[in-house]
């Protein structure tokens, strides 16, 4: 592998599309759940001659399924990449993405968990590769361990 490459890899994969179609749909299901549940209770009239427990379920398995749903679009924005002049990640670990400048990097080691990287004006970033499984986790901490081999042809 060449660090000149641009690579980008995402922490979750979810497909976007299929989660706004589901967010619809769990959108739909607990209005119709609510609705049935509000005409029931408050105007004594039934839908479809459903009981008061099926609008229960509806409402509640909608709601459920709107909070997962908004909980893996919100989770596309997790990634990491790197191109022959930068890294940039945004980890669930971290509050916004990081950019670094490869010209910047003074150090690179590897931890158990984590991977910890000195900068020139001496601040240090983690990466955690924990978020990866295998193949991305191994092309990840290889891109790191030519950091560290270029590192050293720099001194």
């Amino acid at each position: 592998m060449k660090i000149m490459e641009s690579t980008r890899f995402q922490v979750y994969k979810t497909n976007a599309k299929y989660m706004k179609f589901y967010l619809v749909f769990c959108v739909v299901m607990t209005c119709a759940g609510l609705t049935g549940l509000i005409s029931e209770l408050a105007f004594d009239y039934r839908f479809f001659n459903l009981q008061t427990t099926v609008f229960v379920f509806l409402a509640l398995q909608g709601a459920f399924g709107i909070y997962i749903s908004r909980k893996n679009i919100e989770s596309n924005k997790y990634f990491v990449s790197w191109d022959k002049n930068q890294i940039s990640y945004h980890l669930p670990n971290t509050n916004e993405p990081i950019n670094i400048r490869l010209s910047e990097i003074r150090k690179v080691e590897r931890g158990p968990q984590k991977i910890r990287i000195e900068l020139n004006n001496s601040e240090i970033e983690y990466f955690s590769f924990n978020y990866f499984y295998f193949p991305h986790r191994a092309t990840i901490l290889s891109f790191f361990e030519e950091l560290k081999d270029r590192e050293k042809t720099i001194e």
